[in-house]
């Protein structure tokens, strides 16, 4: 006996260590029925041993065992013994009631999970996605945009907007495997559900899920981009916000990006009357969903060197693409590189001025555009050309 109840305790740590991740429901299921069918096989096999030569060694009655709990009945092998016989009706009956136990168990907590994911309640699993963060009225158009035109990266929405509308934005976007939060977005604890630290992006857009002032949102905006950016340095964080008072705040907070609302509403407007056909122009060349509209192109190797001119013959020749022309980022100077390498008091106190200005050593890489060039310009190896087409 002592021999059977150290076979049945290495048992139960061999399949607690395979099931310590499971929920407890599933796990006491699982032992449950793995403890059945061990007794019950070696019961019957003490049982049968010395008149069925069908269980005569453990492995045949552990398969019994299996065959018998799992009500799959092969008859291949049976008991002929009265208290055999009586051991295989009690498993049968206790096979129905744990099988059905983890059926339950494991159908309750896919549920569960999938209620929880819907809902914004569980952890994200993801790498290199965008986290979009708050809820605006161009956020269905911003997954749309990333979706046809980056199919595959994952997407990781961040708010606390109301479920139902919530629902409409993950049932139209089922297919680009969209994955929500709820929370508040400047939070740490939401931020790290989202899974901030291996993002790729963050997409700060202001959120309206509580109907807040321009100005209230534009804080939380800030308040997002402190968070994000302590949490993750290497994160590219874009923010869209409509005080112009912010920007400097942003860029001291670390931010890559940012979209001012109405920053170019008045030309716009103006541009109807004065160049007409201008503003629909440049409403095609932003909208992604159109097959001519601007974006970015990587230049091959071979033409680095080269004019602008060959480069604006090969892309239309070989791409249909019009290059309009080019953009590069180039990395800001730290301010030690600007200071002498003794760091004397005079040295020290300038850093320190430029600091408290907001000039910090950690400033985002710029963006340099090269627009219409000359047909002679040389293409330097870090340019990317801008181009419109599909």
């Amino acid at each position: 006996m002592n021999g059977i109840r150290q076979f049945l305790a290495g048992i139960q740590r061999i399949i607690k260590s395979l099931l310590q991740d499971l929920p407890d429901e599933i796990y006491k299921a699982s032992i449950g029925i793995m403890v059945l069918i061990v007794a019950g096989g070696i019961t019957v096999h003490l049982f049968e041993l010395t008149s069925n030569p069908a269980f005569i060694n453990y492995t045949d009655s552990i398969w019994w065992a299996i065959v018998t709990v799992t009500t799959t009945g092969y008859g291949d092998i049976t008991p002929q013994t009265g208290w055999g016989r009586l051991v295989a009706g009690a498993m049968m009956l206790a096979g129905i009631v744990v099988i059905s136990l983890l059926t339950a168990s494991i159908s309750s907590i896919l549920v569960s999970r999938k209620i929880q994911t819907q809902r914004g309640l569980m952890t994200i699993k993801a790498k290199n996605h965008i986290i979009v963060c708050g809820y605006y009225q161009t956020l269905p158009r911003v997954i749309r945009s990333i979706a046809t035109n980056s199919p595959g990266t994952p997407v990781v929405l961040l708010n606390d907007y109301e479920q139902d509308g919530i629902d409409v934005i993950l049932s139209e976007f089922s297919k680009a495997g969209v994955q929500f939060v709820r929370g508040n977005q400047f939070s740490e604890v939401f931020l790290e559900k989202a899974q901030i630290k291996t993002a790729h992006a963050v997409l700060i857009l202001p959120d309206k899920s509580h109907h807040k002032s321009g100005s209230r949102l534009d804080e939380m905006t800030l308040m997002t981009v402190m968070s994000a950016r302590q949490m993750n340095p290497d994160v590219k964080i874009f923010a869209h916000v409509s005080d112009p008072d912010l920007i400097q705040h942003l860029k001291r907070a670390g931010v890559d990006g940012f979209l001012l609302s109405d920053e170019f509403s008045g030309e716009m407007m103006a541009s109807f009357i004065l160049q007409p056909g201008t503003t629909q122009t440049v409403k095609a060349m932003l909208s992604l969903d159109k097959n001519n509209h601007l974006k970015t192109h990587e230049i091959p190797r071979t033409l680095v060197g080269k004019t602008y001119g060959d480069l604006l013959t090969h892309f239309k020749a070989e791409h249909n693409l019009l290059v309009i022309g080019f953009m590069s980022q180039e990395a800001d100077l730290n301010l030690e590189s600007l200071l002498s390498n003794d760091m004397s008091a005079l040295d020290q106190f300038i850093q320190k001025k430029f600091r408290e200005a907001g000039f910090t050593e950690d400033k985002a890489d710029q963006i340099r555009l090269n627009l219409n060039p000359t047909l002679s310009y040389v293409i330097e190896a870090n340019d990317l050309a801008l181009v419109i087409g599909g």
